[in-house]
């Protein structure tokens, strides 16, 4: 041991206390040598409380307990025990002899001070910073930081008492004026002491709303003066002033809310005649405060609920004979698709499916009766539609019958078997094969029947299919993967019923439309799943599909976490992207001009907006390309564009910049407003046709009164999205591909042109 150790305690506080104590233990006459001793004096870096004990004879049967301030630390004779910080150390041993029955204790302690502590005053730290009122006045904020040497040091930042963060630097947004104390907590780990400062910041810069200078005017425009057949109303509200995309609505109508969101107009269908009291409450996000506007609305025109005629329901079937897609089939699908909708087909009287569309396979000329019923489940009422096919161009092929391949529905241990289609000429059989065994056991001979596994493992089984028609047969070979037993948990992500699959990659290696990009994917789709894609730790999507632009080369981190909302669970997967093909491009020194104009001030193409870039010819110009797009709609791939335009208002103009030598590009936008007095819609006054519904959302009906030469449909960019002849009467046209916003149709008849403004949400 060292040279330098001290006596502690030798002898000292010898308590004799023997528990049933017998006349054979006298403790002194075995003579206890007790010894102590502390290691600061050789090794501050491990320092440790020692001591052992030592009799003269009769050990053998001697049981040790030592103890450190009350906690169990050795069992022999010998303690040792490392210690992290100064103080106080209490000693205790208790002796027992197992052969008399007896026992004594011995104490002392022991004081610690060769552990380093903290000198605050020392490191000169202070609170260093301030707030943004000077320098951005509309984002009021507080930034400071903790100035000086602090190594091995934790923070811990409060505002107003309030947790903030963790770190050495405050980022703090301010919502309202005032004084903010703030306060820091600086833990030494490596000395095991802290400290705290602590300052305050006072904020004059937080802003109000002032909503009436905002001048606001709410409309209200219901659809019985032009659509009575389907009864609705918009509700829009204007701001003629200070419009910020801070700004959040939420749309209620008799109190329940119908919209949440950016928004500003709604509409709303009602069910049946009445007032309705409409309310919006704005919210400014940024400026944090908000404001409420309400009307009322009375709707006369609701009829019939259940009058299917005047719903746009449109039905098509067809078969294969014809030489069309899928080949012997019946096929057809019903339309417009709406939340309430059940549909069920049939074919000669049997259920074939579920779904809007149907793809039936046919294995024999007859004649098949085809009915689809709809079932609105809101309005409590159905309508069927039927057709009748004649099949004449089937041919017979041996006992190949691929549209027999059973299908199957794993649910943790129990599955259900459908064998293919329903024929009468077919009878089945399925089978389960034991590989070990080399046994097979029958399990149905049912098309249709549920079976539940007894455990969990690889399952293999054979459907038989026997045609008595054509007195053939054939058998088709299922492996299945049980993973889980009822009862044990319903969040198996590994269950084969899930079939999740996953993939992602980046760009990098040629995959992707963009250049620079990670992608990913992740299904099937489910009703109860929701999905949050993060990257290096942050939200970028909540959709099954990802596209994420990047900008520079480092490692990303994706993950995707899938929610089961149904059974409570969920699961992340995750994969590690290392990015290493951007160029850098100095764009700032490459573009020269952005240049816009539109014809109101007599310069360029008639009604048209205008606009190029000019780049700096030292670069080489050849490498670039350019994609011009008018509120989201591609116009021009030239290094200038122009497009018509019919109507006034704001239109956002972006074009993106490539060097596909260099691998990176730019994008430039800019808001340009248009308030020309030569346009407008015009000619309204012919009347020719009734347009409903107005907003529209998955189709649009075109009443005309006569046929019409040629119309076309607009978008806001002046490109057509769909372009004809009008016949006389209702003439539906399906729009839920297109994007919403603003159309113009435009009517030609003998009596002029007549244009029409729309609105698809």
């Amino acid at each position: 041991m060292q040279k330098k150790l001290t006596y502690l305690l030798f002898f000292i506080a010898i308590v004799f206390a023997c528990n049933k104590a017998e006349a054979s233990c006298n403790w002194k006459s075995r003579m206890p040598y007790f010894y102590s001793w502390d290691s600061c004096n050789t090794s501050t870096k491990k320092a440790s409380v020692n001591a052992y004990i030592a009799f003269q004879y009769n050990t053998s049967c001697f049981k040790y307990t030592w103890k450190v301030n009350g906690n169990v630390v050795s069992g022999t004779n010998v303690m040792h025990k490392a210690l992290t910080q100064n103080g106080t150390y209490s000693i205790t041993l208790t002796v027992r002899d197992t052969c008399n029955n007896c026992d004594t204790t011995f104490t002392g302690s022991k004081t610690i001070s060769c552990f380093p502590t903290c000198n605050w005053k020392a490191k000169n730290l202070s609170i260093l910073g301030g707030d943004s009122c000077s320098q951005y006045p509309y984002k009021p904020s507080i930034r400071v930081f903790l100035y000086g040497s602090a190594s091995c040091a934790k923070y811990t930042w409060k505002v107003n008492g309030n947790f903030v963060s963790n770190g050495l630097v405050l980022n703090y947004k301010a919502t309202q004026n005032g004084t903010y104390n703030l306060s820091v907590n600086v833990r030494d780990t490596c000395n095991n002491c802290d400290t705290t400062y602590t300052s305050s910041i006072t904020i004059t810069c937080a802003q109000k709303c002032n909503w009436s200078s905002k001048n606001a005017t709410f409309y209200i425009i219901d659809s019985c003066s032009n659509s009575p057949s389907k009864p609705n109303f918009l509700n829009y509200l204007y701001f003629q002033s200070n419009t910020s995309k801070c700004l959040k609505y939420t749309w209620k109508v008799n109190g329940s809310t119908v919209y949440t969101g950016s928004n500003p107009y709604k509409s709303y269908f009602p069910t049946q005649n009445g007032t309705y009291n409409v309310t919006v409450n704005v919210r400014d996000t940024c400026l944090n405060c908000d404001t409420t506007y309400s009307k009322s609305v009375t709707i006369t025109c609701a009829g019939n609920k259940c009058a299917w005629y005047k719903r746009n329901m449109y039905f098509n079937t067809w078969d294969s004979c014809n030489g069309r897609k899928y080949k012997n089939s019946i096929n057809g699908y019903i339309g417009p698709f709406a939340g309430c909708y059940k549909y069920s087909w049939t074919v000669n009287g049997t259920k074939v499916s579920d779904s809007r569309f149907l793809n039936f396979p046919i294995t024999q000329n007859g004649t098949y009766n085809l009915c689809m019923k709809v079932t609105d489940t809101c309005d409590k009422c159905d309508t069927t539609f039927c057709r009748s096919f004649s099949i004449t161009c089937v041919s017979s092929n041996g006992c190949y019958m691929p549209y027999q391949r059973p299908g199957y529905k794993l649910k943790c241990d129990t599955i259900i078997f459908e064998s293919g289609n329903i024929d009468t000429c077919v009878t089945y059989l399925t089978r389960r094969y034991t590989p070990s065994t080399g046994k097979v056991d029958t399990i149905s001979n049912k098309r249709v029947f549920s079976y539940i596994f007894k455990d969990t493992g690889l399952y293999y089984f054979i459907t038989t299919y026997h045609n008595k028609c054509k007195n053939c047969d054939t058998a088709i070979y299922t492996r299945l993967h049980v993973t889980c037993k009822t009862g044990t948990s319903n969040c198996r992500w590994a269950n084969s019923s899930r079939q999740i699959y996953f993939s992602a990659w980046d760009s990098c290696a040629g995959k992707g439309k963009n250049k620079v990009s990670i992608n990913g994917y992740i299904g099937p789709f489910n009703g109860c799943y929701k999905y949050r894609w993060k990257v290096n730790g942050s939200i970028v999507s909540d959709s099954r599909f990802l596209n994420y632009g990047i900008t520079k080369n480092g490692t990303y981190n994706l993950c995707m976490t899938i929610l089961d909302t149904c059974s409570k669970c969920d699961t992340t997967y995750c994969k590690s992207f290392s990015i290493n093909c951007i160029s850098s491009c100095n764009w700032k020194s490459r573009i020269t001009a952005n240049n816009y104009f539109d014809s109101c001030n007599g310069v360029g193409y008639a009604n048209s907006l205008n606009g190029y870039v000019a780049m700096n010819q030292s670069y080489k110009t050849s490498c670039y390309t350019y994609r011009w797009t008018v509120n989201g709609a591609y116009v021009s791939n030239k290094y200038y564009f122009h497009t018509p335009i019919y109507l006034n208002g704001a239109y956002n103009v972006c074009v993106k910049i490539t060097d596909t030598c260099t691998k990176c590009d730019t994008t430039i936008c800019s808001r340009r407003v248009v308030n020309c007095n030569n346009l407008g819609l015009k000619n309204n006054s012919l009347n020719v046709v009734k347009i409903y519904p107005n907003p529209a959302s998955s189709s649009l009906n075109i009443e005309s009164l006569q046929t019409s030469d040629y119309t076309e449909i607009l978008g806001i960019d002046g490109k057509a999205v769909w372009t004809g002849k009008l016949e006389e009467g209702i003439n539906n046209i399906v729009t839920d591909q297109w994007a919403r916003g603003i159309y113009i149709v435009r009517v030609k008849t003998v009596s002029g042109i007549s244009n029409y403004k729309i609105i698809l949400e």
